[in-house]
């Protein structure tokens, strides 16, 4: 407790410290340089307190308080005051006084809460000593108007943590009409390790009206941890009546708990459950589980599962796992899965793992499917995975391959593994490739490299190439790599080509260029 009261003692530094230094705000008879003393004065005590001078703190306010008792800073002090005595362990009774008196004495100031909290913990200890007159306090801060003093209250009795201090907090709960209040006592309840403040939270977590306040219990029985947190989520994630936000929470609460009797529970409501986005939320649940039981359960999912999307599900929190069982399982989905969706899937998601021989399964999975959108997959997916042969795999599908959507498909995941400079490369394909689409993407890729050697290849290009449809493409590519050096070519193309298609697609593709030289370009081309 001692290090929570250091702690929050140096959070309000902060906002002392600035308050001391505003020259607004302390203000005695108006003079400057008594603004000034009283500034330093305050900052000098306040200092002892920071540093725990306890002693001489005490001394430096009791001086501050006669000097400077009309400052706007007094009630700070007046309050530091109080705390010193407090630390200074002077009776319980004489503390509590002096926090009522400065309460009274200083009733607008933002430190009255503080005050009150300070109270509360002194008017429990003081009535578990045997002194009843002092639960009378106690009870009023606790079921008074003002919500901030009942959570000042709240964490008071947090601090005390017994069994008497928890009837109290139970009692604020039940009684406590604000969501935001009793969101906070839940929080609290979570402290509490006592078979009652489960039970508590079990309640809550069931029947409460409020789903921020349900969920925030079951977050606060998944902290607890143990076999009794788990036993208390499992009641809730298979109670018919709880909502399906709540038994979502309680899912991954569950998860968090590593317990092994809750995977069965899972991959229950995995395959039977008639919430389908439960049941996704239960396999993601079991991904999260370091247990090789969990595995064989995902297994069983992948199998079995009535719904895609759980399936897909099941899927992906393999590829999590990012182990070798979890690529053996995702390679045979790939293969031979009826469900053409889930077989796409599985290939995106071995792109995603980091396993040896990512690159090998990926280029089987090519080879071996016959579905056209599986094949695109394993393309791009072995451009992700980084694979050492993927360059030259990629290279070859697009130069000799016989179908001219994969090596379209290709020519575009080499972007992937390609850098700056990288043109040609590219500048090679384009030569060797079989189909014009091929090579109408290799110019796309050229000029999205950007740079003047871009542009200066793709001019090359269109000086050189007699296929029409070829350099028209060559025209769209400069256009997208936005380039004033791609200019000059275009104003020659609109003004002296003999291909009309060519001259229009080069006026065009300065005015998507669009800079201040292209601008200029086009106006000068219209007066002429």
């Amino acid at each position: 407790m001692e290090q929570k009261q250091n702690k929050g003692l140096r959070m309000r530094a902060l906002t002392l410290l600035l308050a001391a230094a505003a020259p607004i705000g302390v203000i005695t008879t108006g003079l400057p340089d008594e603004q000034d003393a009283a500034s330093k004065a305050y900052q000098k005590a306040y200092e002892l307190v920071l540093d725990e001078r306890w002693t001489d703190a005490k001394k430096a306010l009791d001086e501050y308080l006669k000097s400077y008792s009309k400052s706007s800073l007094a009630d700070a002090a007046s309050f530091w005051h109080c705390y010193t005595r407090e630390k200074l362990n002077e009776t319980p009774e004489e503390v509590f006084e002096s926090y009522n008196r400065f309460i009274k004495g200083y009733p607008k100031s933002k430190w009255v809460n503080d005050a009150k909290a300070n109270m509360a913990r002194l008017a429990y200890a003081l009535a578990k000593a045997g002194k009843p007159q002092y639960e009378a306090t106690l009870k009023s801060l606790q079921e008074g108007d003002d919500e901030e003093v009942q959570l000042a209250a709240l964490y008071a009795l947090q601090n005390v943590g017994d069994e008497r201090a928890f009837n109290a907090i139970v009692s604020l709960f039940d009684k406590g009409k604000s969501e935001r209040l009793r969101d906070k006592i839940v929080y609290v309840l979570g402290q509490f390790q006592s078979e009652a403040a489960l039970n508590k939270l079990i309640d809550i977590a069931k029947n409460d009206k409020s789903m921020k306040v349900r969920k925030s219990a079951v977050y606060a029985i998944g902290n607890r941890g143990g076999a009794g947190a788990a036993k208390a989520l499992t009641a809730v994630l298979t109670s018919t009546t709880t909502d399906s936000k709540v038994r979502e929470a309680a899912l991954y609460a569950t998860a968090n708990t590593q317990n092994e009797e809750a995977i069965p529970i899972l991959v229950d409501i995995a395959l039977n459950d008639n919430d389908e986005s439960l049941g996704r939320a239960a396999t993601y649940a079991l991904g999260n589980f370091n247990r090789d039981d969990a595995i064989t359960a995902l297994k069983k999912i992948m199998k079995e599962g009535k719904k895609a999307k759980i399936r897909e599900a099941a899927l992906y929190a393999l590829a999590n796992r990012q182990d070798a069982a979890g690529l053996d399982i995702l390679r045979e989905v790939a293969l031979t899965d009826a469900d053409l969706n889930l077989r796409r899937a599985a290939t995106y998601a071995i792109g995603n793992t980091h396993e040896a021989g990512v690159g090998k399964v990926l280029q089987e999975v090519y080879a071996k499917s016959s579905d056209s959108k599986t094949k695109e997959a394993a393309l791009h997916s072995i451009a992700n995975s980084q694979s050492t042969d993927a360059k030259d795999f990629l290279i070859g599908i697009a130069t000799t391959g016989d179908d001219e959507r994969m090596a379209r498909t290709a020519v575009y995941a080499l972007r992937n593994l390609t850098e700056p400079g990288s043109e040609s490369l590219f500048l090679d394909i384009l030569k060797k490739a079989k189909f014009i689409e091929v090579k109408k993407a290799v110019l796309y890729m050229v000029a999205e490299s950007g740079g003047t050697e871009s542009v200066k290849q793709l001019t090359q290009i269109l000086k050189e190439e007699k296929d029409p449809e070829l350099r028209l493409a060559a025209v769209y590519a400069l256009a997208n790599s936005r380039s004033d050096d791609a200019v000059d070519v275009l104003v020659g193309i609109a003004r002296e080509g003999t291909d009309k298609r060519l001259r229009t697609a080069a006026v065009n593709a300065l005015g998507q260029i669009g800079t201040e030289k292209a601008r200029t370009a086009l106006i000068e081309l219209i007066e002429k």
